[in-house]
């Protein structure tokens, strides 16, 4: 039967009917077989046209050999007021890992009915944006034949293995950027999905790396039900068998370019590796009952996945939003940039986070966020303030240089106002050229200044150049000093 999950109201000291019907799943007892490349793209395409409001198909590159890439997107188109959850499954990298490919082909077909068929799962769904790629390395996957170990196609055509070429730079001694990695980073890109489920086969542990990537890991431990195989570990090439269904990346399989790192550590996004089993392509008869066990851990997963915040980056005094807006959350170690519209969305699970974020122009804000226990986003608002910086330098420089500029022009004009009260006057400004004076005498002249300036004046209308002496004196040629020279123009 098709599962239902629906929300229900009890009222204290007050019996509740409830009465639920389950459809029974037409394909239930036919066993599913494996689907080729192209059988990938016919079966998305069939997807799409049945459930064309929210099912779209696209191809997000081509493989080495040109075969395309396909991508299914289900949930309602995008909207501008608002960046909804996203979640990205990635399966099949390992071309031979046949298992991971059929799950989610099975996931889409049934996430689709779901929305049809099931009230809250499609309230779910139209909250949610969630992105499948069944087959990640369709090149891989014509060469692989049924085996539970590692075998033909694991790596693409070009005898890369994906799952180490998610580098941050390529140096010419190491293996070029493939085909199918540039179409995963675009994919990983256009859908700005904050959290990253990679699917794969052969063994049954969940790996991830950060703190908060442990919640979305439990969450799909947790859905497991009834199934005592996917609760034993299997040993891997070396002979290491795990005693816990979670597993540290770094314990588990970490190493250079891994697929799981790139996301986590240079994205900066949710990410979990999760195994459907110990065997990568097991005969097909199996494939039903294995269905059977990884849809509520899968299901599960989602339901976490869709928490978190959403919300928008303004300036404060205008409610302007602000593009490209850094957003870095600790401790979760998750990033966003916000949108041409100011949006952003991250995952997180309840807890307490700082958000760090960064605009240009504006004053960098901590702010403390506590996450509630909840079953969807919750709405946050980051408003920021303008950057008050005085030519590039910080605040108390800015303060510091203002106050000895105001400090130099209070010293300066108190010095002026003391000269002028000392008596001095600004004889240079009258056109005056003031001259020695040796006359011990020269105090009783004093009293004669403003008759003189008087008749300097006067002389300046008709006069070119000419000297004026001093005639108070009596005595003898050396006595006689002069008090001015005035050059008439």
């Amino acid at each position: 039967y098709t599962p239902v999950t629906r929300p229900v109201l009890v009222h204290e000291n007050s019996p509740t009917d409830q009465t639920i019907v389950l459809k029974a799943e037409s394909d239930q007892s036919r066993t599913i077989d494996y689907h080729s490349p192209d059988q990938v793209a016919d079966a998305l395409a069939n997807l799409s046209t049945q459930f064309p409001d929210y099912a779209r198909r696209s191809s997000i590159g081509k493989s080495a050999l040109n075969s395309d890439i396909w991508m299914l997107q289900l949930g309602l188109s995008y909207d501008k007021a608002r960046i909804l959850p996203g979640i990205l499954f990635v399966g099949n990298m390992h071309g031979d890992e046949a298992v991971s490919r059929e799950v989610l082909l099975k996931l889409a077909a049934h996430l689709c009915r779901q929305y049809k068929e099931d009230d809250y799962m499609r309230n779910v769904l139209n909250e949610t944006h969630i992105y499948l790629i069944p087959s990640a390395n369709p090149d891989g996957a014509k060469l692989s034949e049924p085996n539970c170990a590692t075998g033909k196609g694991h790596v693409n055509a070009a005898g890369v293995d994906l799952d180490g070429n998610f580098l941050s730079d390529y140096p010419k001694d190491q293996a070029v950027e493939q085909a199918e990695t540039k179409a995963i980073k675009k994919a990983l890109k256009e859908t700005g999905a904050q959290v990253v489920v990679y699917v794969g086969s052969g063994d049954t542990v969940v790996s991830y790396i950060g703190p908060a990537d442990k919640t979305l890991a439990n969450a799909y431990i947790n859905g497991r039900q009834g199934s005592s195989e996917l609760e034993k570990s299997c040993e891997d090439h070396q002979g290491k068998e795990y005693l816990s269904q979670i597993v540290g990346f770094s314990d588990f399989f970490d190493h250079s370019g891994a697929f799981l790192s790139y996301v986590h550590r240079e994205l900066h996004r949710g990410s979990v590796l999760v195994n459907t089993g110990c065997c990568r392509y097991p005969s097909p008869d199996q494939l039903t009952q294995m269905w059977k066990w990884t849809r509520p851990s899968l299901m599960s997963l989602i339901r976490e996945a869709r928490k978190g915040l959403f919300g928008m980056v303004m300036d404060e005094g205008t409610n302007r939003p602000l593009a490209g807006a850094k957003i870095h959350v600790s401790p979760a170690g998750y990033s966003q940039v916000s949108d041409e519209n100011g949006l952003f969305a991250v995952y997180l699970p309840s807890g307490t986070f700082t958000f760090h974020t960064e605009a240009a122009g504006y004053k960098t804000k901590h702010q403390e966020v506590h996450v509630l226990v909840s079953t969807s986003a919750r709405e946050l608002v980051i408003k920021m303030l303008p950057n008050t910086l005085l030519f590039g330098m910080s605040p108390m420089v800015s303060v510091i240089v203002i106050a000895c500029v105001v400090m130099v022009i209070v010293l300066f004009v108190t010095g002026a106002l003391c000269l002028r009260k000392s008596g001095r006057m600004p004889y240079d400004e009258m056109g005056f050229k003031q001259l020695t004076n040796d006359d011990s005498d020269s105090d009783d002249v004093d009293y004669e200044l403003s008759d003189r300036k008087k008749f300097i004046k006067t002389q300046q209308r008709t006069n070119g150049t000419k000297e004026y002496h001093d005639e108070v004196s009596t005595e003898d040629e050396d006595g006689e000093h002069s008090l001015f020279e005035k050059r008439l123009i």
